[in-house]
Parts: C-alpha cells; sequence; structure tokens
C-alpha cells in the first residue's frame, strides 16, 4: 500500500491506468491468498481468522482499506487489526529475543515508513508504548535504498550508447515502459539481496547485477562497496532518528534497541547501528535478529526480523495474547491557589499504567469524581 493511498483514493485511481487503489490491492491479496490457500489445502473446512498488519506510520485510510480487504478477500467481517511495532514486540517476546533486558526500543523499518515503540518487558507480559508518546514516524524505508541504486544503475546505464548520440554529444536513453521500470526495480531489490547474502569475489568485493529493460537488455554490475558509500547519507538518516528517541527523557531505563521489518536485514546496517551506539550511548545494547539460513528454516525463521510482525500477528490472533490499552502518561491537577509560591494542592487522576476499559471509561477518573463529590 502506497504511501499517499490515501491522495490516491481522492482522485480515485492509481498510477495512470484507470483503476482505483482499492482495486490494486483487492487483486493483489487474492492472488495471495489463493497461493497460502494451495499450500495448506489440507486444512479445508477449518474455519480460517486473519489478522492483519499495519506499519506504524498507517494512515486512516490505509487502516480502513486493511479491515475491507479481510471482509472483502478473507471472508473474515472480524478479523483482528494490529499494529507492525506491538506485533513484533509480541514475536519477540514469545521467542526470547529480547534476553533478560526490561525495557527495549523497538524500530520498526519498513519499505515505505520508519516507526519507533518502547518495549517493557516482564516475566508473563509485554507492554507496547508506541506512536503517541515518542518520535512520530517518518517517510523513510526500504524504499529509499532502492532509489539510491536506481540512480546508481541508470548513472551508469546512461554510459552506454544504445541509441546513439545527441546533438550535444551525450548518449540517447529510453526511459522505458512502466512494465520495463517495474521489472528493474524488482531487479534492484533482488541485486540488494545479493549485497547482504552474495560470495564475496576476489577482489574482496559483492557484486549485484541488475536488468535494465530496453530494446536489447542492458547489465549494470553494482559493487557492494559502492552501495555502501553511496547510501551513507541514508544510514545516517536512520541513525539520526534512531539518537533522537534515545535522548527523549521518556527512554532513560532504556537497555537496549533493536530493529525490525523488511529493511532489518540490510547489508552493514546491524554494524553501522551497534558502532554508533557504543560511541553514543554505550550503555544501550545492540539486539540482532538471527539471519535467515535455509539449512535451519523451521528454528531461525522464528528470528527473521522480515517474519516477526506476521509471527506476533498470528499468536495475537490465535489468543495467545491479549491487548489492553492503558494510560501511557500521568495525568493530575492542582488547586491553583498558592501558598508560600507552591501549589496548595495536587490530585493525581490517572495514573500511567492505568488500564482503559474496553467500553472507553478509566476508573481513575471514576475514582476522582468520587472523591470530588464526596468532599
Amino acid at each position: 500500500v502506497k504511501t499517499d493511498f490515501g491522495s490516491m483514493v481522492k482522485k480515485g485511481k492509481c498510477f495512470e491506468a484507470n483503476v482505483t487503489p482499492q482495486a490494486v490491492c483487492q487483486m493483489f491479496l487474492a492472488t495471495y491468498l489463493a497461493a497460502i490457500n494451495a499450500k495448506i489445502g489440507a486444512l479445508e473446512g477449518v474455519a480460517r481468522k486473519y489478522t492483519a498488519v499495519y506499519p506504524g506510520g498507517a494512515s486512516k485510510e490505509q487502516y480502513e482499506e486493511l479491515c475491507r480487504l479481510c471482509a472483502v478477500e478473507g471472508g473474515d467481517a472480524d478479523a483482528r487489526v494490529i499494529s507492525a511495532p506491538k506485533a513484533v514486540g509480541i514475536a519477540a517476546k514469545e521467542y526470547g529475543v529480547l534476553g533478560a533486558h526490561k525495557n527495549v526500543l523497538l524500530f520498526n523499518v519498513g519499505a515505505c515508513a520508519t516507526s519507533v515503540a518502547k518495549l517493557t518487558v516482564t516475566p508473563s507480559n509485554i507492554s507496547v508504548d508506541s506512536v503517541e508518546s515518542h518520535s512520530a514516524p517518518i517517510d523513510f524505508g526500504g524504499n529509499d535504498f532502492d532509489e539510491c541504486i536506481n540512480n546508481m544503475v541508470m548513472a551508469k546505464s546512461a554510459e552506454i550508447p544504445a541509441f546513439g548520440t545527441q546533438d550535444d554529444g551525450t548518449n540517447i536513453i529510453e526511459k522505458g515502459t512502466y512494465y520495463q521500470q517495474f521489472m528493474l526495480m524488482r531487479s534492484v531489490k533482488n541485486g540488494k539481496k545479493r549485497f547482504s547474502t552474495g560470495v564475496v569475489t576476489d577482489e574482496g568485493d559483492v557484486t549485484g547485477v541488475f536488468t535494465v529493460q530496453r530494446e536489447m537488455e542492458v547489465k549494470i554490475s553494482v559493487g557492494r562497496k559502492e552501495f555502501v558509500k553511496e547510501c551513507q547519507g541514508l544510514y545516517e538518516k536512520l541513525w539520526q532518528y534512531m539518537r533522537n528517541e534515545l535522548k527523549l527523557s521518556i527512554n532513560k531505563d532504556v537497555t537496549a534497541v533493536v530493529v525490525s521489518g523488511g529493511t532489518a536485514d540490510l547489508y552493514n546496517l546491524d554494524k553501522y547501528v551497534e558502532s554508533k551506539l557504543k560511541k553514543s550511548f554505550a550503555k544501550v545494547s545492540y539486539i540482532d535478529f538471527s539471519p535467515y539460513d535455509e539449512k535451519k528454516a523451521r528454528d531461525t525463521v522464528l528470528c527473521d526480523p522480515r517474519y516477526t510482525a506476521a509471527l506476533g500477528a498470528a499468536l495475537f490472533g490465535a489468543g495467545a495474547y491479549k491487548m489492553e490499552l492503558v494510560m501511557t502518561y500521568a495525568y493530575g491537577t492542582y488547586n491553583p491557589s498558592m501558598q508560600n509560591g507552591y501549589c496548595a494542592k495536587f490530585a493525581c487522576i490517572l495514573e500511567k499504567g492505568e488500564r482503559i476499559a474496553s467500553d472507553g471509561k478509566i476508573a481513575g477518573i471514576d475514582r476522582y469524581e468520587n472523591e470530588r463529590n464526596a468532599k
């Protein structure tokens, strides 16, 4: 779902085709569910429930679209919906990723957005304190790294005179159809994975090969060292977001940082963040999700940052964890009359962590009203 989904819904179209964004999402989910159902066909006759996960920075339109898709394509009008930070927190707790740490900052780096949540862990429970009291989500993620690689590839392809030269001596470059551009971006995403998993060459580098679809296919090679150099500013942008969050007073008790989401396995990201933490926040540890290992797939996939949100959502949907809303801050009031320069009385109405009932009522408010009426 695109970041500007809301504006595209208002325009009633997607890209330049006469197709609505809702229709594109619905066709995608229908295809995806068909593939899933083909694999679990043995469970025919068993009622299937769905849990939808939305990114921390999701708009109202995105949230409503997820609910609609679950009802229309999944046939589950009562599907549960959970944010990515909460889902990842549940999975991290369930599979012991957080170790002995009690207060952990979780940075979820997706394709389009990056968000943060604070995990407070007890032996029997986990509290996920997300967006409202922390840094707002930013429009930054894996797509920014894809665009960086794409620019590198296009700059190199401009050096290939596939269509002759213009009057000023520069090469004629074909922009390509939307389909060709899509194929290039798919090539970029696949090539990006090679920077993390590819075999190191004799020159001590890993090469990603990208295909530019034109009248004749053009193969462009980009080295991992080039990628790291060109994307240095993007690594730094992510770190600035993390650093600013760590500096907030509400995070003084944080002892560890964990990065999740589809971009978490980006080459060198873990080492980059870990080195920055050691320099600026020596007491804060970096928790590394185990990388995916095909030889031990069943075990290590549980700790793969690309899948933790889905695992947490499945546990939540199955009822393994119950979600309760609580107060992020404490709220109170005071008597404005002054005595010796100090407030005469301060009354705490709502305590931090106080439970919010499913009907929206909060016991602290009733308690305060009863006490005030009694006086």
